[in-house]
């Protein structure tokens, strides 16, 4: 488990984070590596570091995932249909157009069944191609014409961020009140935390808002 945390780890320091501070990034390179070198380095460790990374780059993880999602899209399907060979391409299309007109039910099994194992490697590397080609297409776009609007992305997120950690404060001050639920919130907060760092979902406004009134809601039925 501890690997696969490393490896994890791993992922999300070479995931985009455009305008996240160097010198931040560096101190974090130099935590992974006496993480990997050490024999006897604890899982819960190596989380807490992987936590301190995401509540610092998070906001630019969400502004490129938002920026994605507006101009990410379309390149992708070109580059992923260039990087399979026509017999291939011409097969894919027809089954992505099943998928489209909902022809198929269990888009799994139909995947499964259309494809040689073969031609589902060579889905798969293309995918891997494609991604690598717009996070190459992306980030050049931040840094030459759209620095502004991927800015804003990034204030939005950091100001979602507050919200979410005012919002933790809030959480952890009913645990200390309510004594019998002082675990449980604590091991809700630990979750919402490793939605920072990608271990959980993305933490929102609206789930840590949830569990509050949940919690509240539970303080005033006992009183």
């Amino acid at each position: 488990m501890k690997t696969y945390s490393l490896q994890l780890f791993r992922i999300l320091l070479d995931r985009p984070a455009v305008g996240f501070s160097d010198i931040e990034k560096e101190s974090f390179e130099s935590l992974y590596a006496e993480l990997l070198a050490s024999t006897d380095v604890s899982l819960a460790v190596v989380e807490d570091s992987m936590i301190a990374f995401g509540k610092v780059v998070w906001p630019y993880w969400q502004a490129y995932e938002r920026f994605e999602q507006v101009y990410g899209k379309e390149p992708e399907t070109k580059f992923f249909l260039m990087s399979l060979d026509e017999v291939l391409r011409k097969k894919w299309q027809v089954y992505d157009h099943t998928i489209k007109d909902h022809l198929v039910i269990d888009h799994a099994v139909s995947f499964e069944e259309g494809f040689t194992a073969e031609e589902h490697f060579a889905i798969e590397q293309a995918v891997i191609t494609a991604k690598g080609k717009v996070q190459q297409a992306l980030v050049s776009m931040i840094e030459e014409e759209k620095r502004s609007e991927y800015n804003d992305y990034v204030e939005g997120a950091k100001k979602e961020m507050k919200q979410i950690q005012a919002l933790l404060v809030t959480l952890a001050l009913i645990g200390k009140k309510q004594l019998d639920l002082q675990e449980e919130i604590a091991g809700q907060i630990r979750f919402f935390e490793k939605g920072f760092a990608q271990i959980e979902i993305d933490p929102t406004v609206e789930a840590v808002q949830g569990k509050i009134d949940y919690y509240r809601g539970h303080v005033t039925q006992d009183t």
